[in-house]
């Protein structure tokens, strides 16, 4: 596979599986069927790499059933699900009809809600900035240890409602430069609000 940037160079990327949203999110016609959902997932599948599939009705996706999801992990090409749902009984029936499929909670102000639930990991916006509250909740809940989890979850949370009151994606735009910046330019940096 290879992805072009005309004004630089041509590079080679090895590429281990495919993870994308349903058609349903961005392509402004309402009311997929669900064959017509299936079809386009086992299509995508149809290029031999393995799939994630997105549950994510919030965005303008398809509500699709715990069935639905099954029908998909019966066929060992979907490798998994990224739930951005807060359906935890969802996320817990899937991995109980396969334990082997991969769960990724999506929501990050319910990562721990996820894993109690039986995902696998979590991937999130939020962890762009604030990656070690975010190991510190998983280091926790694998320890055993569930009030330092929660402890930890309460601060993201803190974080996520501010987030939530300036605008999320603008909100963690600033806080990701400002964590880069300040990482790597080893300068103070000051944001103008």
């Amino acid at each position: 596979y290879h992805l072009s940037d005309t004004n630089i160079h041509t590079k080679t990327v090895e590429i281990f599986s495919i993870s994308l949203t349903c058609k349903a999110c961005h392509w402004g016609k309402q009311n997929f069927s669900f064959d017509e959902i299936k079809k386009y997932y086992f299509d995508i599948a149809d290029v031999g790499l393995p799939v994630f599939i997105y549950n994510f009705v919030a965005a303008g996706g398809a509500k699709l059933s715990t069935d639905n999801f099954r029908e998909f992990l019966a066929d060992k090409r979907f490798i998994g699900v990224k739930h951005t749902s807060s359906d935890f009984y969802m996320l817990e029936r899937l991995k109980a009809f396969r334990s082997d499929a991969v769960i990724f909670n999506g929501f990050d102000e319910m990562c721990l809600a996820g894993l109690v639930m039986g995902a696998d990991g979590a991937i999130g916006s939020t962890y762009n900035f604030m990656a070690e509250k975010f190991i510190a909740i998983e280091k926790a809940f694998r320890a055993g240890d569930i009030v330092a989890a929660q402890a930890e979850q309460k601060k993201a949370n803190n974080i996520i409602e501010a987030l939530i009151k300036v605008g999320v994606m603008p909100g963690e735009k600033v806080l990701a430069q400002n964590v880069l910046l300040q990482k790597y330019a080893k300068v103070p940096v000051f944001i103008a609000c």
